[in-house]
């Protein structure tokens, strides 16, 4: 197994230099939608899940996971929760992804690419194949890895582009989130952001907000306190009830020295350091991302 460190640029207009964005914000994606999900499963299930190879997810070293074998016996998700991974696409034909792909009835549309402007983006990058897989991958015949909520629909939002600016990531950042928000989706996790204010980039997420959508978005890479007058990283900071802001820790469950804090802008911690998870061409990998 490789050890991969997945780099997004921001993708505000004025910055230029490189930031690491979290795979860990998806562990928290499907469990903010805990109340709404269903699909108990027996006994018989849990002694026959595939062992975890995602220390967020269990571990012998300390608490620092969720505990998702507890959580998998009151549900493993529901077909009905759509999560939206906005983010560089998805490998849909992914053994561990396939299944939980969310397509729309009578079609084969799981998705749109506002980079290239087509429906069904793919994943030439890896990092919204990742953090899919951490979302719900399915752990296909006890092989592979298993997501936080192996019973999910996720739908693949491309906004993403490694040769566009920071303006254009952001404009199709705003596209993506209504287009979610259009196709039913009642989570969004959104790895990308930066120290700009964007009126547009809210008004999107309050569109979320007014039809209970949850948009679970990184805390950012400075190592800083987002609290304080000039470090506020967005769209994390953008005070609105539907956001839940989430910051990176490690295996001895402590913030990553790259990741941000604040009382006010950060709300949650999850594991985000050396996760296993699905890549394109029926790949995996640990990935070392961080928020």
């Amino acid at each position: 197994m490789k050890e991969s460190e997945f780099r997004l640029k921001k993708r505000t207009a004025k910055a230029t230099r490189i930031v690491k964005i979290t795979t860990a914000i998806a562990v928290v994606a499907v469990l903010v939608n805990a109340p709404i999900a269903h699909g108990l499963i027996s006994r018989n299930q849990l002694q026959n899940q595939p062992s975890i190879k995602n220390w967020g997810l269990e571990n012998t070293e300390g608490a620092s996971h969720i505990n998702a074998r507890k959580a998998w016996k009151i549900s493993k998700g529901s077909k009905k929760v759509i999560v939206a991974v906005i983010d560089t696409g998805i490998d849909a034909s992914h053994p561990d992804l396939k299944d939980n792909i969310c397509r729309r009835s009578g079609s084969n549309e799981y998705g749109y690419d506002f980079v290239l402007k087509k429906k069904n983006p793919g994943d030439l990058h890896g990092h919204g194949s990742h953090v899919a897989g951490i979302i719900g991958a399915t752990a296909k015949n006890n092989s592979g890895v298993i997501g936080v909520a192996p019973n999910i629909c996720i739908m693949a939002i491309r906004y993403y582009s490694e040769t566009a600016t920071g303006a254009q990531n952001l404009a199709n950042t705003v596209k993506a989130i209504n287009y979610a928000v259009d196709h039913g989706a009642k989570v969004i996790n959104y790895s990308g952001g930066g120290a700009e204010f964007s009126s547009a980039e809210m008004q999107a997420i309050k569109r979320a907000e007014a039809k209970g959508v949850v948009f679970v978005a990184a805390a950012g890479n400075e190592y800083q306190d987002t609290d304080r007058p000039g470090n506020a990283y967005y769209p994390a900071a953008y005070g609105l009830s539907n956001i839940i802001a989430v910051t990176a820790t490690n295996i001895r469950n402590q913030i990553l020295p790259s990741s941000n804090w604040g009382k006010k802008h950060v709300h949650v911690a999850a594991p985000g350091e050396q996760i296993y998870s699905t890549l394109p061409n029926a790949k995996y990998e640990i990935g070392r991302a961080h928020v």
